[in-house]
């Protein structure tokens, strides 16, 4: 009998509350012209949020919350057009760029964070807090979406093996949470190159060693080979921001007109770049040793597992980086299953991750050049804030429950649904943050 109601339910009812885009795609007339608007509406909120600051600085909180906002709305329109909308070739060029560019102004601003803050704090309860940082806003966004699928889309399903996915397959339950694996990817990567006291060149040709490996491992995902070298470019710029930051600023307050006419050469450069990009060439690289990668990973997973003393209680760090290899386990060992180096795709991905640090550094430079004018936005400041549960939430509310988009016009029905989000994204924020806390005081 209640097989039958939740039958009757899904036939009936379900397609009034939700629309999912797995089959169908929403259609518009102009497509051109509702790409321009949507971004000319973020444009007048970020001009009508203008507020004057003073001694701001380059990469600051205040500046790097609004980089990330910036970088969250392209996110969201990048992905409204690739899993929403139908296909429009026209525009094809242009929002290829910007998820992608979106994800390597995230990946730079995490290097660079991670690394100020090892400098100063060093790496006590390193996984400890970061899992924290991550998985309690996961636990709480992921298990609402599991629990939606499982009553609304799949009753038959047994719930508990579905909620263990939250640690085992998080791209499985939401295609956008491959960066959460990424990202965790680069901790340890991060946690290893301090662990062994690299100089800070060391560190960064350790880490970008591996984002030749990834370039070269035909079996890595292409969301992590376009942004192979994002994260370990943001940590070269921590390691050397005594000389790039007032360089920056310096250059900002002297040197105005260059860096406009930078700004505008590269989006010519970006035009030429996307081009190569989608070309195939032959190279030849030296090949990343393999030995190197399963050094650091029996290393780092000895040093990870072990319980100190064989006591019964297992410390929380040890208990957080167990769940970080439990996140990275199922995926890596997919990636290097009977698979060999690749060689002939790696200019293409070299060229893809040119084409994305450069506009990231764009969207860097435009948001650093308000300090000339010692303004901020406010509207860019409170999205920035709030970015990480918004990428955690926005994929739920538009690709898999749709709740308002398909109801009338998309130049209307897409600010509600970004409202909608906005809001749900600092409730899961207070509610993470006041969790977190709790378990930081013991």
């Amino acid at each position: 009998m209640e097989a039958n109601f939740l039958t009757l339910f899904q036939l009936n009812y379900l397609p009034t509350l939700f629309v999912q885009y797995d089959q169908i795609r929403l259609k518009v007339d102009q497509p051109v012209f509702l790409n321009f608007f949507l971004f000319s509406m973020f444009v007048l909120a970020t001009s009508l949020t203008l507020k004057k600051t003073s001694h701001d600085q380059p990469f600051s909180v205040l500046q790097t919350e609004q980089m990330k906002g910036l970088a969250i709305i392209m996110i969201v329109v990048h992905h409204l057009y690739t899993y929403v909308l139908e296909d429009y070739q026209e525009l094809r060029d242009i929002n290829g760029l910007l998820g992608p560019s979106g994800v390597s102004v995230f990946l730079i601003l995490s290097g660079f964070g991670l690394c100020v803050s090892l400098r100063k704090k060093g790496l006590k309860y390193f996984f400890y807090k970061r899992i924290l940082k991550l998985y309690v806003p996961i636990l709480f966004a992921m298990t609402s979406l599991i629990f939606l699928q499982h009553i609304l889309l799949h009753p038959e399903t047994n719930l508990l093996i579905h909620l263990t996915r939250i640690f085992t397959n998080l791209p499985g339950i939401d295609k956008n949470l491959w960066f959460i694996l990424f990202i965790l990817f680069w901790y340890c990567l991060v946690f290893l190159a301090f662990k062994l006291n690299l100089s800070d060149r060391e560190k960064i040709i350790f880490l970008c060693l591996f984002s030749l490996l990834i370039l070269t491992v035909p079996r890595f995902s292409p969301s992590w080979k376009i942004n192979a070298f994002s994260f370990p470019i943001g940590c070269w710029l921590s390691f050397n921001s005594d000389t790039v930051i007032p360089q920056l600023k310096r250059h900002l307050n002297q040197r105005f007109l260059v860096i406009l006419g930078i700004l505008s050469s590269s989006l010519l450069i970006l035009r030429i770049t996307r081009g190569l990009s989608t070309q195939t060439a032959q190279l030849s690289f030296l090949g990343v040793l393999l030995a190197i990668g399963i050094l650091a990973g029996t290393y780092f997973f000895y040093r990870g597992l072990k319980v100190r003393k064989l006591n019964l209680y297992v410390p929380k760090e040890t208990l957080s980086t167990f769940l970080v290899f439990l996140a990275l386990c199922s995926y890596l060992r997919w990636v290097f299953q009977y698979t060999f180096f690749e060689f002939k795709e790696t200019p293409k991905w070299l060229f893809e991750n040119f084409t994305h640090l450069l506009l990231a550094f764009f969207i860097i430079l435009l948001i650093s050049l308000m300090l000339k004018f010692s303004l901020y936005s406010s509207f860019l400041s409170f999205i920035g804030s709030i970015s990480f549960e918004l990428y955690l939430i926005h994929g739920m509310f538009l690709y898999t429950f749709d709740f308002i988009l398909f109801r009338g016009s998309i130049y209307i029905t897409f600010f509600i649904y970004f409202l909608a989000i906005c809001l749900l994204s600092v409730l899961l924020n207070r509610v993470s943050a006041s969790t977190s806390r709790l378990f930081l005081k013991h």
